[in-house]
């Protein structure tokens, strides 16, 4: 997953220099690590994961997703805070194409005709443990232009085929595509009737969770019109599953990120430093312990509603995290997440997420894996964690650096008034 370009940044409310957010690239870090984890121990230890309940893991993709609403939507909600005129669109869909396509193009024709490591057959459909059931390389030329432009999921015969996890790719491209129109209509109501600019800036943030919110429910309602089972819903070959596992539904998660940035520029400029007579990063804590609980019950009552909670909690957490910086103060949870291990796995977050899986076919297929307990499952972790950092190491320095250094030079040469650094 992306989150941002580079290092995670915001602008310094008194220098206007870039002040780095202590904390989130380790944070992407560990995101990272818990999907390989996940990943891999679905795929050779079934047994350690169904019976640790680690598999729940995987809402850590939820957390990815409200990064990139907080780390993205900020330069536009500045701009809609100040009065300011919008960002460059070409400049901001520039910067947004070279930071997803070039990593992700190599390591999908690598992974496709080098190690012949791509499902070709939805994943969640042909997915056998120990074994490499549905993978291969990809022949078929429409088939390889339309994962070569994300758009393969858009159709059932596409989704979670190729690198099956780049779903989550797709959704993000479209939050791109979509978000300058969203801080288009922010900022015409900062300038009509929404007199607080804030209000205004935070206003597509909670028009987008709401939507989300919405479209879950219209899922919930096709599911329970359809003769498909829980499972086949959510990550089927099937138009519901196409459903599932887009934008509309995952809207939400993006929306509580862009609030939560809102709430962080208002902190920085001493906009907003209490609420409901609670300073506001003591409120950030509460409602990130809230989110986690509602997470909790809506585990039993509303599944499909777990995503939205996290959500919450997500960007509720970011405060809590990031607030004591608008102070000068750095708390210990960011410091130890800074630390250089993770904060290094966070900087190259996006190639390990798109090799982990290509990775983790060729060890099955190489036999290099250890028996379903949990020592095993800890040193089948270690090694696919190992190889895919490894190999990340090289695609994130040769391909996504240089693209970032691009898009720094294109952007170098945007007017200043027309800027933006996502």
């Amino acid at each position: 997953m992306t989150g941002a370009t580079g290092t995670a940044t915001v602008p310094s409310p008194r220098t206007g220099s870039r002040d780095r957010l202590v904390g989130l690239d380790g944070m992407r870090g560990v995101l990272a690590l818990s999907v390989i984890l996940v990943h891999t121990l679905g795929a050779l230890a079934p047994v350690v994961l169904s019976g640790s309940h680690i598999d729940l893991l995987g809402q850590v993709i939820v957390v990815f997703f409200a990064l990139s609403g907080f780390l993205i939507y900020w330069p536009f909600a500045t701009r809609i805070i100040d009065g300011r005129d919008a960002p460059s669109w070409r400049s901001y869909y520039l910067a947004r194409v070279l930071r997803v396509y070039p990593a992700y193009v190599v390591i999908f024709l690598l992974a496709n005709y080098v190690l012949a490591g791509l499902f070709l057959r939805n994943a969640m459909e042909a997915m056998v443990p120990l074994t490499d059931a549905g993978t291969g390389t990809m022949t078929d030329p429409v088939s390889v232009l339309l994962h070569l432009t994300l758009l393969q999921n858009y159709l059932p015969s596409g989704l979670q085929t190729g690198i099956n996890s780049s779903w989550t790719l797709t959704v993000e491209i479209t939050f791109y595509a979509l978000l300058p129109l969203l801080a288009w209509g922010g900022s015409r109501l900062a300038r009509g009737r929404v007199r607080n600019p804030y209000l205004a800036a935070a206003i597509p943030g909670i028009a987008l969770f709401a939507f989300g919110l919405v479209m879950r429910g219209v899922g919930a309602v096709l599911f329970a019109m359809s003769d498909l089972s829980l499972l086949e819903a959510e990550w089927g070959s099937n138009w519901l599953g196409v459903f599932s596992r887009s934008f509309l539904v995952w809207s939400d998660n993006f929306g509580a990120g862009m609030v939560a940035v809102v709430l962080f520029i208002a902190a920085r400029k001493g906009a907003l430093t209490h609420v409901f007579g609670m300073r506001l990063r003591t409120a950030a804590i509460l409602v990130t312990a809230l989110g986690i609980v509602a997470a909790g019950a809506a585990l039993v009552l509303f599944p499909r509603y777990i995503s939205s909670a996290v959500a919450v909690a997500s960007g509720a957490f970011f405060l809590a995290i990031l607030l004591p910086s608008a102070k000068g103060r750095t708390p210990m949870l960011a410091k130890v997440l800074d630390v250089k291990p993770l904060h290094y796995i966070g900087l190259i977050s996006l190639s390990t997420y798109l090799w982990h899986y290509p990775v983790l076919l060729t060890v099955i297929r190489l036999g290099w894996f250890a028996p379903d307990t949990p020592v095993g499952a800890l040193l089948n972790f270690v090694l696919v964690a190992a190889i895919s950092v490894a190999i990340s190491s090289v695609t994130y320095w040769l391909i996504e650096r240089p693209a970032q250094k691009l898009a720094a030079r294109k952007r170098a040469r945007t007017p200043r008034s027309a800027e933006i650094t996502p």
